[in-house]
């Protein structure tokens, strides 16, 4: 009788042989596209350069010494820890892993959808088509992980009657999830409670604890070892001053911007939600409902300046949730959901499928950062860490800011200051001290007044002919004044601020960071921290962009290019042409393949240089500069050029014979 008993049948078994084909074909579509796409941002080395110094025994620092969390992923780091111990190798190691969690993720997603065909091909199909998922699929960062571990979450959600086991699960993974990402907790969390209250016994909250203990260990020894809670990242970005009608613009023009760059991953969004708040499936609605929470605290926290960075999970919740959801068997609304997704897909020049070697090459990179400031991220990094241009035996990565790191390496400096830290900091190496403006790493800077102007990003706006919005602030790039005497008291280990307040701010945050963890003075500065008000002030208020002192800066950092380059734009401003001029010829000497990102600001320099020198009959100096124009691909009129030649050597005939340029 029970040899009688038919087997049960698994999800693929089910299928016809071309479905099964047309699924097999589709993942191994979407597998080559997210090799194809694959790359690596420069935020990834900041975390690469923690797990760097973990290993070589510094802690787990941004600065070696100094206990700052300058990540907000603990798990992602931690997984790509044995990795790393092994290969001592970030790129390849974080691509590998990257590419094995995203394409784990689909096929759990496959496994989690209707027994119906129709919507596992549409998954694969949606996914493949998505700009948003597969940018993210790789990057370095920690989106894959929270791929996989949000499709764990949704096999265990989509029964419909919880059980003790299952809410351990979702507490287990909503933990696992909050410490991939802590802001994935608004997705999550709501959920998890829902489903605790719907299994109607008291008993279910004890399914809470594992999850609940794990985030408790993390909390616990990130107070111990950090002296806070919160990661330094967040708090760089919590600091800002800016008013909340402006975050809202910002993080409404993020939308738009992701809009443009992706319109089938935010069309998915919305239609998603809609038929999920639509059917009747309540628990479905629940989640989706967190989704929308998710956007909604995204749009108010003014977005990010990596297009589509904040709408990859919210993108693939909601794919996965609306296709748990039996889908209508018309075969005319089946046709018209097809042809709508290969319509926005394939009519998007950014889309995935058009993607290889040469994707965004020959656009400045300027361009590729919008109005908004939000910035197709892929395009601006893939030119030089696309997978498909480093798979060469033996290649090393190139990049301005590795250059850059080389060479603060080289130099053996005690000090480099840059906005870019990540692959510059990762190259320099443990010994050199990278001074982050935008505050990322520097638990200091973090809870000092943000400048009203970024005057880099301003530059930026110029040179392209926009004129800054708002306060002339970029999402996720608040930038900070370094005070006086910071530099001084950072190369000399001591205390030499002058101005009370900023005294004992150092004070207080040296303790934290840098006593041995028992230390009683270090625990009553943490106290001191959680209740004082030193520091709150500076979380409202806002400080002058004028305030930057980029001479300070490059008497401790000489080959600073940013500052060199506002120094000289500022020289300029006063009429100290010559001055100007040297400035700009030692930022392409310290860094000339970072023209790349800077390529129209510098034009524009060289070109008001040569018309200013033309001004005071100064031609000599004015063909100099036309000529650096050229070089950086300007335009200079043959006839123009030719007469400044001809001015030129009259110039240097009536000149002595040790003219000398430069003096």
């Amino acid at each position: 009788m029970r040899n009688n008993i038919p087997k049960k049948r698994n999800f693929i078994q089910e299928k016809a042989i071309y479905t099964r084909l047309l699924l097999i074909g589709l993942l191994v579509l979407l597998t080559s596209i997210l090799i194809r796409t694959a790359w690596v941002c420069d935020d990834a080395f900041i975390t690469f350069r923690t797990l760097d110094n973990w290993i070589h025994g510094y802690g787990l620092t941004w600065n070696a010494g100094y206990r700052v969390q300058a990540y907000t992923h603990p798990l992602w780091l931690f997984l790509l820890a044995p990795f790393y111990s092994l290969t001592q190798e970030p790129y390849y190691t974080s691509l590998f892993l990257s590419l094995l969690l995203s394409v784990a993720g689909v096929c759990l997603l496959l496994w989690h959808v209707t027994s119906d065909g129709f919507p596992s091909v549409l998954l694969l199909l949606t996914l493949s088509l998505s700009k948003c998922f597969t940018d993210y699929a790789t990057s370095g960062l920690e989106t894959p992980l929270g791929y996989f571990l949000s499709a764990l979450f949704l096999l265990v959600y989509r029964f419909p009657q919880p059980s003790f086991k299952s809410i351990t699960w979702l507490s287990l993974i909503s933990a696992g999830l909050i410490l991939t990402r802590p802001d994935f907790g608004l997705i999550f969390l709501p959920a998890l409670i829902y489903m605790t209250f719907r299994y109607k016994k008291w008993i279910g909250l004890f399914g809470l604890m594992p999850g609940f203990l794990i985030l408790l260990t993390w909390e616990g020894f990130s107070i111990l070892y950090y002296g806070s809670w919160v990661a330094n990242t967040a708090i760089a970005k919590l600091y800002t001053g800016i008013p909340t009608i402006e975050k809202w613009s910002q993080g409404l023009s993020y939308l738009y911007s992701c809009l443009i760059q992706d319109p089938l991953s935010v069309v998915v969004i919305v239609g998603g939600l809609a038929y999920i708040f639509f059917q009747t499936r309540r628990r479905w609605k629940v989640l989706g409902g967190c989704v929308l929470l998710y956007l909604i605290w995204v749009v108010s926290i003014g977005g990010d300046f990596m297009g589509g960075r904040f709408l990859a999970i919210p993108f693939w919740m909601i794919v996965g949730s609306a296709l748990a959801i039996p889908l209508p068997r018309s075969v005319a609304g089946r046709t018209v959901a097809v042809a709508a997704l290969l319509g926005l897909g394939l009519l998007n020049p950014l889309s995935p499928l058009f993607s290889g070697k040469t994707y965004r090459k020959d656009e400045p990179i300027t361009e590729l950062i919008d109005d908004n400031g939000v910035c197709d991220e892929r395009g601006f990094y893939y030119r030089n860490t696309g997978l498909l241009l480093n798979l060469k035996w033996g290649q090393t990565l190139r990049h301005p800011d590795i250059s850059r790191g080389d060479l603060a390496r080289r130099l053996k400096q005690k000090v480099n200051v840059n906005g870019a830290i990540g692959m510059l900091g990762y190259y320099a190496g443990p010994k050199v001290f990278v001074v982050d403006y935008y505050a990322l790493g520097d638990a200091f800077l973090a809870r000092q007044p943000m400048v009203e102007v970024d005057s880099d990003y301003v530059q930026m706006q110029i040179a392209k002919g926009i004129t800054p919005p708002y306060n002339s602030w970029r999402p996720g790039h608040f930038r900070r004044a370094l005070p006086k005497d910071y530099l001084a008291s950072i190369t000399s280990g001591k205390n030499l601020f002058t101005d009370p307040k900023l005294k004992k701010q150092w004070d207080l945050l040296s303790a934290i960071n840098t006593l041995p963890f028992w230390s009683g003075e270090r625990w009553n500065a943490i106290l001191a921290l959680a209740n004082d008000n030193l520091f709150q002030q500076d979380s409202t208020s806002r400080t002058p962009w004028s305030v930057i002192n980029y001479s300070e800066i490059l008497a401790y950092d000489s080959t600073c290019v940013q500052s060199l380059f506002q120094r000289s734009f500022q020289r300029f401003q006063a009429g100290d042409y010559m001055q100007a001029e040297k400035d700009l010829e030692n930022a392409e000497k310290y860094s000339p393949l970072y023209l790349s990102s800077e390529l129209i600001q510098f034009k524009m320099a060289w070109e008001q240089l040569a018309r200013k020198y033309l001004e005071n009959k100064q031609f000599i100096r004015s063909l100099h500069a036309a000529e650096k124009l050229i070089e950086l691909g300007g335009i200079v009129p043959p006839e123009v050029l030719e007469e400044l030649k001809q001015n030129a050597e009259v110039e240097k005939l009536s000149q002595p014979d040790n003219f000398d340029r430069n003096n």
